[in-house]
């Protein structure tokens, strides 16, 4: 018998890897709602957690495996004694019908500030549990602008706060006492994850102008392979790369081990260069090239190369963020640390921050948009 989270995982990662959801229901014995219902449970707490807000002591006390995740869930499942709805009703929650992750009407700030609180009680809060409901969470209802409000009134009060600025958010009101200062940032829940411009990590710091800016997603969290298919015998490795570098993300296991982790990041570079140019039907063209001894692969340099000769990089991404995201992700200081951290580990090795930083340079966007072009 697995663990509620195991399935929820489990079914999540096969929706993910492209079975469906009628097949993840005979390879499992359960029923097709319950298994939709698992990938969006798993999705929301997924997002929960990959929000900016948390500190970061918080952050290293989120492990999936060993939290409670009932008191989370149920709040947005179950019918609110006072308002007469649910939390996903009042915080106009639905799901992507491809991708079945949350999706809301609200004011993007609003709902992730919305999502962060929830998760915040009941993780964190020990008298919260699963008879606690929305309103008990004060600093929400302040939020959401549903003091006074009963029954559908409060839908209609969150609805109208839905379209109305964040000046009061900002200001310190509402949430700002709960968070301990950190300011909302990242993106809004997506449909598609090609483009990610969540923040990185919140370490409490907060500013006006610090919120408003786009920032780097958080290392490899949010890394999704949906154009590869895993009964491909194809992408089966590179499909387990990026399994275990998006483990290691979200785990902060690339804390401990940044050697380790840089090595995997230049193997799933290197793969998804060389996947994006067979798709591109470049392949004969880049072997002849990097004159490369038949029966051989090109080396990690040379294809970098033939992307840059007669700048092909431009011609094989159509996306002008793309192509500026190769440029970044291939830049000279980039590649010597991951072939330093290989061949050389006593000179130079790879780092947390070292690791972030090339992450945010572009080398996350450029992978996660090869990986997921279809």
């Amino acid at each position: 018998r697995w663990a509620p989270v195991s399935k929820m995982k489990f079914f999540a990662n096969e929706f993910e890897n492209g079975s469906s959801i009628q097949e993840i229901s005979q390879m499992t014995a359960t029923s097709e709602g319950a298994v939709k219902k698992g990938i969006r449970e798993y999705n929301l707490v997924k997002y929960a957690l990959n929000l900016p807000n948390w500190t970061v002591s918080e952050r290293t006390a989120l492990n999936l495996t060993e939290l409670k995740l009932s008191p989370f869930l149920r709040v947005f499942s179950a019918k609110s004694p006072k308002y007469g709805e649910t939390g996903a009703t009042l915080l106009h929650l639905t799901y992507d019908e491809k991708t079945l992750e949350p999706v809301s009407e609200l004011d993007e700030k609003i709902f992730r500030e919305a999502v962060h609180l929830i998760a915040k009680n009941a993780f964190f809060n020990n008298q919260f549990n699963t008879r606690s409901h929305i309103e008990n969470i004060e600093p929400l209802i302040k939020l959401l602008g549903l003091q006074g409000h009963t029954s559908t009134a409060a839908s209609q009060g969150a609805s109208r706060q839905s379209n109305s600025t964040t000046s009061s958010q900002e200001a310190g009101s509402g949430a700002s006492t709960e968070d301990q200062g950190n300011t909302p940032g990242g993106a809004k829940p997506q449909s598609n994850s090609g483009s990610n411009t969540r923040t990185g990590e919140n370490t409490g710091q907060s500013g006006d102008n610090a919120s408003d800016k786009p920032k780097a997603p958080l290392f490899f969290d949010m890394l999704t392979w949906r154009s590869l298919n895993a009964r491909d015998a194809r992408h089966i490795g590179i499909i387990t790369v990026a399994s275990e570098i998006q483990r290691l993300s979200q785990s902060r296991a690339y804390w401990k081990y940044p050697i380790a982790t840089a090595m995997l990041l230049r193997t799933l570079l290197e793969l998804s260069l060389k996947y994006h140019v067979k798709r591109m039907n470049e392949w004969n063209n880049l072997t002849k090239s990097a004159t490369t001894q038949k029966g051989y692969d090109p080396a990690l340099s040379k294809v970098i190369q033939f992307y840059r000769s007669n700048n092909n990089y431009e011609k094989f991404f159509n996306d002008r963020s793309v192509q500026s995201a190769f440029v970044g992700a291939t830049a000279e200081d980039v590649i010597v640390l991951l072939d330093t951290n290989i061949h050389n580990t006593s000179y130079a090795r790879a780092t947390k921050e070292e690791l972030e930083r090339i992450a945010a340079k572009g080398l996350f966007q450029l992978i996660q948009s090869i990986l997921n072009d279809k």
